[in-house]
């Protein structure tokens, strides 16, 4: 080969090696070695030719299962998200269906009538006296067993279940301080307690009992607005009518066992007796004072 030949290839090569694109990568498959006699133009291998011409289609084929992956991807996240909103709100509307509607407590009714021997004042319903409608309901109240076995009811067999009968069948009735039925006393606030504390007054002197018996200490607390008292008679009256505070019958009060409390009651029922006693002295005596001459 002599210069002038050697320098047209150099050209030739150069030229295929600056154009861009898949040209660009046939020039790669470009034969370099020497050149036959026969002619002076440089031949593509035909193998290069095919191997170009199957990169090129398997370049395409990537390219159109990318597309298709990615629109598939694309449709499955549009399916998924749609999907957890549909989710989500149908779990919206099983909550809604399962959410539990809460019933206000009712408030018990009081028992009340005029010159009674006994009306207990407690501190307001719990939520099972609330539920059964009656006084001292709870599971756990020592009410109805020291009521009982104090002889105050005589020989009779009380629960709470007798509540409204009481005042006709044994002179016994039933308020409390605070109407608004709560799971304990201890959801009251001293302002509402002490804000009970004038109607209650109000229902003693117009019913006017011989003894309003207090149900819990905190009751008389909130009624006499003393801090410190004593259990059993106190020294004050409303009237006529004596003043006597037992401990609180509820089971979760630990401070007086059922015995202590059953002491209280027994203790009640004579200073009742003792009252009615008097009472009745006091009528012999009229009775038996002769007409003046």
């Amino acid at each position: 080969m002599n210069t002038e030949e050697e320098n047209n290839d150099n050209n030739k090569a150069a030229s295929l090696n600056s154009e861009p694109g898949f040209r660009g990568l046939i020039a790669g498959f470009a034969y370099t070695g020497p050149a036959t006699r026969a002619s002076s133009r440089v031949k593509l291998p035909t193998g290069a030719s095919v191997q170009v011409d199957e990169w090129h289609k398997a370049s395409s084929r990537c390219a159109r299962i990318f597309d298709k992956v990615t629109s598939d991807a694309t449709k499955r996240s549009t399916k998924r998200s749609a999907t957890v909103v549909d989710t989500s709100s149908s779990k919206r509307i099983r909550a809604a269906q399962t959410t539990t509607v809460v019933t206000p407590l009712k408030e018990v009714p009081d028992y009340l009538e005029m010159d009674l021997d006994i009306v207990f004042c407690g501190f307001n319903p719990g939520i099972q006296s609330s539920a059964r409608g009656h006084h001292y309901a709870g599971s756990n109240n020592h009410f109805w067993t020291c009521l009982t076995e104090s002889g105050l009811v005589g020989s009779k067999v009380v629960t709470y279940k007798d509540d409204a009968r009481c005042p006709a069948d044994f002179s016994i009735g039933f308020t409390n301080i605070v109407s608004r039925p709560t799971r304990g006393s201890s959801d009251l606030s001293r302002k509402e307690m002490s804000a009970g504390a004038d109607p209650l007054y109000a229902k003693i002197t117009a019913y006017r009992p011989k003894v309003c018996c207090f149900v819990g200490k905190g009751v008389y607390e909130a009624f006499s607005g003393k801090k410190k008292i004593d259990l059993g008679l106190q020294a004050e009256k409303v009237a006529a009518t004596a003043l006597f505070v037992v401990p609180s019958t509820s089971g979760r009060v630990s401070a007086y066992s059922k015995e202590d409390k059953l002491l209280l009651f027994r203790e009640l029922k004579r200073v009742l007796d003792e009252m009615k006693g008097k009472s009745l002295v006091a009528e012999d005596a009229i009775v038996q004072q002769p007409a003046p001459i």
